[in-house]
This record gives C-alpha cells, structure tokens and sequence, in this order.
C-alpha cells in the first residue's frame, strides 16, 4: 500500500533564514488523484449492487483539465449518475457539472416530499447541469474548519471540511482522510451533496450521499483499465 502523505507545513525564508510566511494545511489534489481510466468500486449495506466509479471524458477549460467520473451499478452497466471534476494544485478541488441519468436513493425526480428530510427534492434527470463558476470543494491547501460557500446553477452549495480523520473501509482499516461535507438549498437534488472521505493518494474511501441511511465503502484498491 503508498503511504499516505502527511499534514503539510510549509516554511518559506529570505535573506539571513526571517520567515516570510508560513502556512499549513492538506493539499486537497492529492486527497482527489484523477487518473486516466482508474476504477473504483464501492459497497452499501442498504443496496444489493456494487457501484463502479470510472473516469472518462477528459476536457480542458483555459487551464484546469475537468475529468467525467460515470457511476454504474455495476452488476447492470446502466449509468446512474456523473459528475465533472477538476483536481490541482491552483484551484484545489472543484465540481464543474453532473448529469443524473435515473434517481438515485435520496432524490425524487417528481419533486415530492423527501422522506428523510421532508423537504422538496427536484431532480433535474436526462440533462447536463453546468456550472460557471464551478462548486469549489476544497481551496488548494486546505485546513480543517474550512467552509466554502458557492452561488452557481440557481442554487447555493457549501462545502465543509469538517475533520481530518479515520476512514476504514473494506480494502483498507488503516486510511485517514479529509472528510468533506457538500449541502445545498436545493436540498440534495444534485448527486455530489452528502459526506465525502478522501484519502491521499487514493481518493474516495466512502461517501454517503445525501438522503443514504449508509456510505459506499470501498471494497478493493482502485485499478487501471485498458483505454477504450
């Protein structure tokens, strides 16, 4: 297994060793690695399907490379949902679009009552939903107790980095990520709303999203695929 990358505290000197500034925190890309055709696969108590994460399209936007993560049941093939990514080391992490294909757990595409929040979810189902500027997630070096606040797509998403913290799942007992929590007042329409544990090096450990009694758990070390 890599070993994880630790906290980063970073000194920079001029002249005869005065600080000129000094900073610490976790670099939030390397919490969010975006690979050419990597794989990931997770695990839910409450569903009796495995879900398959693989990146796809790749698209630059002036600098930022964005990156399309499809998620399938698995056992089916059939697209759930994707989120457009951007991972680096400018911009930190970033959500630049999703498309829903079918409901997920939590949503009601015919924008009725939601039974675990009672609020009014409408899912937006068929149809790219892009933003400009995109949902940032995470600044570029980011410590826990951050909060990001951004108005996009007629809607306000926040993201939260509640902790830095312990985050087994079925591959690995030992990882400590970045733990990320994303609302809106949408109320969970999009499919990226919910908790995120990211691990270095490795990415998402377990996410449980909005509206889901359980997490997705990893249940095997993230793979590369032959190029189609």
């Amino acid at each position: 297994m890599r070993a994880l990358l630790p906290h980063l505290a970073l000194v920079s000197t001029l002249g005869c060793g005065s600080a000129a500034y000094t900073y610490s925190g976790y670099w939030a890309s390397n919490h969010f690695p975006i690979e050419d055709n990597w794989v990931w696969e997770y695990t839910n108590e409450g569903e009796d399907f495995l879900l398959r994460a693989e990146t796809t399209n790749r698209e630059a936007s002036g600098a930022t490379e964005i990156v399309t993560i499809d998620y399938s049941n698995r056992e089916t093939g059939n697209l759930l949902y994707s989120i457009k990514w951007s991972s680096d080391k400018t911009d930190g992490v970033q959500i630049h679009g999703y498309y829903v294909a079918e409901p997920f757990s939590g949503s009601d595409d015919d924008g009725g009552d939601d039974e675990d929040t009672g609020s009014t979810v409408d899912v937006t189902i068929g149809e790219w939903v892009l933003f400009n500027p995109p949902v940032a997630l995470a600044d570029r070096q980011a410590e826990a107790g951050d909060t990001l606040s951004t108005s996009t797509g007629g809607a306000t998403y926040d993201a939260f980095f509640e902790a830095y913290e312990d985050c087994p799942n079925l591959y690995a007992t030992d990882w400590r990520c970045m733990k990320v929590t994303i609302t809106s007042d949408d109320d969970g329409a999009a499919p990226f709303e919910g908790t995120w544990h990211w691990a270095a090096e490795y990415g998402t450990s377990l996410f449980q999203p909005a509206g889901n009694d359980f997490p997705w758990k990893l249940v095997g070390e993230p793979r590369w695929t032959e190029a189609n």
